[in-house]
């Protein structure tokens, strides 16, 4: 009897799946929403990750933008996940998702095996972690998503030194995931993936077979809808690179400008939406550079803010760093700056670091009290007084490069930013150019107007570009749902369907948003 991957419905009618109560109301008020909605009937099909289905925010995401994909493409949602009694099969069957696909019942075939024998084979043959970071599935990197995972998956674990035994299993996981998804887009013939979440293993791997196979990827997260197909595009600021290249060449640069300065002036006010903007800008103190002074200073040296970036979270999110990670970043950015006597540094704790439990541990490893011109920001420092007192911003990537840009503040950047290479940034070509970059900060000057009027520019079409949505998924549905101090999915689920209730799902933002984006697959 031929195996079948994809099992329908009627494949497990007598399984049992136990839900939550506040899963069990989601699910019954969900399945009522969408029981007038679009059904395929034909055979061919597209894979959904469902393996973040458990949170609110990725079910909701995925849940709508399979429903928009099936009824523009006329094709089936597929559900990846895990095994056979995942209770997540019944939250995407709330919104009419009858075929499901489980990885443990996936085996790769001999040659797949063979494949990830030699990559094994090849990383033993160094067994470092530029071996690790320049790991392979076929001819697209996946060491970067393992290293990535490494970090995020172990309390305390904020950089890689040396290879370690409990690394290798990460490996082989990452090369078995990809094979599993291949096998999934070869025997089914699927041409397109869904995922909402690109980063670390379980996630960015689908997109990885599906780029080995030539499949679109459509990507659906708290700030982007975005279709792809090249492997360059598996980073975060390549994507976004792209499209505002596109917005630039095609928009009018003045109408570009006046729309970044309106959303840099919503973004530093606090008022675009999301949490993590609202932590940088909402309810903090504008500083001026008078009370830095008599806080810290005492001296008119130049001011130069380092904005840091949460250890554990993902810091390859673009092709191209130039530190493996950004503990190794700042560490060895401290190790030059505390030479430059005359210049005032100032250390700003990106605001999300609480979610991971950084906050406090920075502190403790940086050590900067024994330094008299290294300065953490004050608590409640909002990040737009950089316009005031800052000479210069240095990051890996951070959004605030883009923001300093606008302000005419210049930027140093290590990474390749979605903002990058647009003429308004500092981007050291190597290390020994960095120091030089870090040592001669207090000669920086101010940029151009022509630097500022690019900057926003970019902006605009940054802002163009991205995607956020807050009549559904609001801030209080993110503050439950995981990216606050305190996870409640009982309240971020009854938000959700409180702010769904006076909608149709015709009227979903997102739901157009990927009919839109989609329409020229058909």
């Amino acid at each position: 009897m031929k195996w079948k991957l994809f099992k329908s419905k009627e494949d497990l009618q007598n399984k049992h799946y136990s839900l939550e109560p506040y899963k069990k109301r989601f699910y019954l008020f969900n399945t009522k929403y969408w029981k007038n909605s679009y059904k395929c009937e034909r055979s061919s099909s597209f894979l959904v990750e469902g393996l973040l289905g458990g949170m609110p925010t990725h079910l909701f995401r995925l849940g709508v933008a399979a429903k928009a994909i099936e009824q523009v493409m006329n094709i089936k949602p597929v559900v990846i996940l895990k095994k056979d009694k995942d209770n997540n099969r019944k939250m995407f069957e709330s919104f009419g998702i009858d075929e499901f696909v489980y990885l443990n019942e996936v085996s790769p075939n001999a040659n797949k095996k063979f494949l990830i024998l030699v990559e094994m084979i090849r990383f033993f043959t160094k067994c470092n972690v530029n071996g690790l970071l320049n790991i392979k599935y076929k001819k697209i990197n996946i060491g970067k998503l393992v290293y990535d995972n490494i970090l995020h998956s172990n309390k305390d674990c904020y950089t890689i030194e040396k290879i370690e035994v409990k690394h290798i299993k990460y490996i082989f996981n990452a090369l078995m995931y990809a094979a599993k998804y291949e096998t999934l887009i070869e025997k089914n013939n699927v041409d397109l993936v869904l995922l909402s979440h690109n980063e670390y293993i379980e996630y960015g791997t689908l997109a990885v077979a599906a780029l080995c196979q030539n499949r679109e990827v459509i990507t659906v997260n708290d700030v982007e809808v975005s279709k792809y197909s090249l492997p360059q595009e598996l980073y975060w600021h390549k994507r976004f690179n792209s499209n505002i290249i596109k917005n630039l060449k095609k928009i009018d640069n003045i109408e570009l400008q006046n729309e970044g300065n309106q959303y840099l002036n919503e973004r530093i006010y606090g008022n675009e939406g999301l949490f993590d903007t609202k932590n940088a800008f909402g309810n903090k103190k504008i500083y001026t550079r008078e009370e830095l002074r008599e806080q810290f200073a005492h001296n008119d040296n130049k001011n130069v803010f380092i904005f840091m970036h949460v250890f554990s979270d993902a810091p390859h999110l673009s092709a191209m760093v130039m530190y493996r990670d950004y503990y190794d970043w700042i560490t060895d950015t401290l190790k030059i700056i505390k030479c430059v006597k005359d210049v005032n540094w100032y250390i700003k704790v990106h605001p999300a670091a609480y979610l991971y439990g950084e906050t406090e541990k920075i502190r403790e490893i940086l050590e900067i009290d024994n330094y008299n011109n290294i300065f953490f920001v004050p608590d409640d420092f909002n990040a737009a007084s950089i316009k005031g007192v800052a000479d210069a911003v240095v990051t890996c990537q951070g959004t605030v490069g883009i923001e300093a840009g606008c302000m005419g503040i210049p930027v140093i950047v290590t990474g390749k930013p979605f903002y990058a290479d647009f003429g308004f940034t500092l981007c050291p070509k190597s290390k020994t150019q960095y120091y030089e970059m870090l040592q001669n900060c207090n000669h920086i000057k101010k940029l151009s107007n022509a630097k500022v009027q690019k900057a926003m520019a970019v902006m605009g079409a940054f802002n163009r570009a991205k995607y956020i949505d807050m009549t559904i998924l609001d801030n209080e549905v993110y503050e439950y749902a995981g990216y606050g101090k305190r996870i409640d999915y009982d309240k971020a689920y009854n938000k959700i369907i409180k702010n769904m209730r006076d909608k149709a799902y015709e009227d979903i933002f997102l739901y157009k948003k990927v009919k839109e984006l989609i329409t020229d697959l058909k």
